[in-house]
């Protein structure tokens, strides 16, 4: 299971500088926020640990100071700002201290990318695509005869867009029929159905939705915008019942069909009901109607606590609080057909814009819409080129979900955090320090001490009987600086504090 760290906060005391960080802003003085997530992600390859200031200046990044760090913003043009240990502590205390919405994550892991996309030419361009290209983060392309043939398991992350999952193109059918890119596609896609064996385009394209599912289920994170959202579940709650009309597959649809959906088979929607009229462009009931949607509408992003709440923060990073609204296939969701286990991340007016949930062990995050920077963009319409919206905040939300999977797969765990007991004393520590807990949830645990570079110096595990533990450790081998101090068990972390070091 993807899980995440919760800060626990102690105080910490001023030392003596000697180190130093790069401090990436992504507020509003940040130039380009779409290359510094590409540079967060370098940096990570760099085997650097990075870590994420949550509702800290946009959510902002800290990068150890390096020559070769150091040159990356510079050559993306990413705005920073070079800090010592006394100004790092000072930023961190205000993240970590006090009942501010602050928190801070490490990202110490490299995803592995996974595109859903075909091989062949579309006149429709994939906004995930673009950003990757532009931030620099490298990705791997699969398609249908990659997902049934390989095990999943190897990539981290799974980006879906346009696709249809319920075998019927979109009902493009009608208005490009002749276009050479549609019959590529149809072509290339009734042969991957031969291939593997399956009578109709639409149970092939359902057993690609359920190992999709699959790889949620067993853990991995599942990115889907525009029509990718909708049509996913529509297919997989119409498994063993016929929603597509004789102009796709020789045969009629159901006409009982809305009474056999099952939705327990689906990631984020409920109760809804399918269009099988080939004529009629909606697929089902989910989608929103766009005629009275305008350029100049917004949606607003939810408002999360990262004390409380990780994984939605991270989610809705961003340097304004509400996004220029795009259609798409699919621009919205009734709020009506969304499930309650799902949380919303953005409404657009009474629907929702941006969902996330957890299925299994892993997560899925739906946005709608196609293009953050283009309000209508349509078939044979241009790329975007995101030179000229480096501050994109739509194109941050994407951007957010890659970096989700580079955080400590950890979780809070305990019950209730405030009856936690611990202490880490003297702070600041010269050449040692006093860790100790008391707490019923510790009696099997781990202690790791590490630093903001992400190198551990100290690791322990901790058994006791009653869950008390107390012991001091030598850190003469320790240099001046910032340490963490983490506790985990196996539900994951107990607790997290920073602790300084001063020489003599």
């Amino acid at each position: 299971m993807k899980k995440f760290i919760l800060a626990l906060c102690f105080t910490v005391s001023i030392l003596v500088s000697r180190a130093e960080f790069l401090l990436v802003p992504m507020d509003m003085t940040q130039t380009n926020h779409i290359k510094a997530y590409g540079s967060a992600f370098q940096s990570l390859k760099s085997g650097n640990t990075v870590q994420w200031l949550l509702n800290y200046r946009g959510g902002a990044f800290l990068i150890p100071y390096s020559e070769a760090n150091e040159t990356l913003l510079k050559t993306a043009g990413v705005n920073y700002e070079k800090n010592d240990d006394k100004k790092t502590q000072e930023i961190v205390n205000i993240i970590l201290l006090g009942s501010n919405n602050m928190n801070l994550v490490s990202m110490n892991r490299v995803p592995k990318i996974a595109v859903y996309a075909p091989s062949y030419a579309v006149p429709y361009d994939d906004a995930v695509t673009i950003a990757l290209k532009y931030a620099g983060i490298e990705y791997t392309q699969i398609y249908d005869r990659e997902v049934l043939k390989q095990d999943l398991a190897q990539y981290d992350w799974i980006h879906l867009d346009h696709e249809d999952f319920t075998g019927q193109y979109n009902k493009w059918q009608s208005l490009y029929s002749k276009a050479a890119w549609f019959t590529t596609q149809k072509a290339q896609t009734e042969a991957v159905t031969h291939e593997f064996g399956f009578n109709k385009v639409s149970q092939m394209k359902l057993a690609v939705a359920k190992k999709l599912r699959s790889f949620v289920e067993n853990g991995g994170q599942l990115f889907a915008m525009c029509a990718g959202t909708e049509k996913l579940d529509i297919a997989l709650a119409a498994e063993g019942v016929d929603i597509v009309a004789s102009e796709y597959d020789g045969d009629p649809a159901d006409f009982m069909a809305n009474s056999k959906l099952n939705y327990e088979n689906t990631f984020a929607f409920q109760n809804f009901t399918v269009v099988t009229d080939p004529a009629v462009g909606s697929h089902s009931s989910i989608s929103v109607d766009v005629s009275a949607k305008t350029p100049a509408d917004k949606f607003a992003l939810s408002t999360i606590d990262a004390k409380k709440n990780l994984m939605g923060a991270m989610l809705v990073q961003d340097h304004v609080t509400s996004v220029k609204e795009f259609l798409g296939n699919t621009t919205a969701f009734k709020s009506a057909y969304v499930k309650p286990s799902a949380e919303v991340l953005a409404m657009s007016g009474n629907d929702v814009k941006y969902l996330h949930g957890q299925r299994g062990l892993g997560y899925f995050t739906f946005l709608a819409g196609h293009d953050p920077e283009d309000f209508k963009h349509l078939v044979g319409n241009p790329a975007t080129k995101l030179e000229n919206f480096k501050q994109s905040a739509g194109y941050r939300l994407i951007l957010n979900n890659i970096l989700f999977q580079s955080a400590s797969n950890k979780t809070l765990a305990v019950s209730d955090a405030a009856q936690l007991n611990v202490k880490t004393y003297p702070n600041p520590f010269i050449h040692s320090f006093t860790f100790e807990i008391n707490s019923s949830e510790a009696k099997d645990a781990k202690l790791n001490v590490y630093n903001l570079n992400g190198q551990i110096m100290i690791s322990e595990d901790i058994k006791t009987d009653n869950g008390y533990f107390k012991k001091e450790y030598n850190t003469d081998a320790f240099s001046a600086g910032l340490y963490i101090v983490e506790v985990s068990n196996a539900k994951g972390i107990v607790s997290k504090t920073l602790l300084s070091r001063i020489d003599q």
